[in-house]
């Protein structure tokens, strides 16, 4: 159950999670379950891309030049094994800081619904995190694999353990729009 994470990407972040599809459970690379139920994602950490598991290279991670904004040449990597993938840091006050990163499509479309609910929410703030709640998963289709269930809370201040290394700040760079247009009534660029 153990999976190695060998990124050759740049990672930030001092433990990798994932939610196991098969089990329907957050896991640490070392394949224990963690009790994750409501944690804190940084929306200066979000990268949007391409990614593959591959036994020769590893993790590999393309990132989206610009967050949400799909690579133009998306349909090759599609053809060469490369699937939707995102990268975040999450928090919480037990475990510190995680990086959660993944390319499997069910994780995707839940994380992606409910960053664009996060996004919409009228608490949105440019220096504060988003507060999500795990609330389980559910069963998809007939071969035993599960989606996580994520619910957004709340915009809040950043908690003070939540400390990360930023090496792409989107407010340096201010047309990061998630594939979408600015929030005209807000000054901030986060794409969600």
């Amino acid at each position: 159950m153990e999976f190695q994470y060998d990124d050759k990407s740049e990672g930030v972040g001092s433990m990798f999670i994932k939610h196991h599809h098969k089990l329907g459970k957050f896991v640490d690379s070392s394949g224990e379950v963690l009790e994750l139920s409501t944690f804190a994602l940084c929306p200066d950490s979000v990268k949007t891309g391409l990614g593959r598991y591959s036994q020769e290279a590893g993790y590999e991670f393309i990132w989206d030049e610009k967050t949400g904004v799909p690579n133009p040449e998306m349909e090759k990597y599609i053809k060469d094994g490369y699937t939707k993938a995102f990268q975040c840091n999450v928090y919480t006050p037990e475990l510190g800081v995680m990086l959660y990163q993944r390319y499997q499509l069910l994780e995707w479309n839940e994380w992606y619904r409910a960053m664009k609910v996060a996004w919409s929410a009228s608490d949105f703030h440019k220096d504060r995190v988003a507060i999500f709640k795990y609330v389980g998963s559910e069963p998809v289709g007939n071969y035993g694999n599960y989606k996580p269930n994520l619910e957004f809370v709340k915009w809040a201040d950043r908690p003070e353990g939540f400390v990360t290394v930023e090496d792409n700040d989107p407010f340096v760079n201010p047309d990061n729009t998630f594939g979408g247009e600015p929030k005209e009534d807000d000054t901030s660029d986060i794409p969600f």
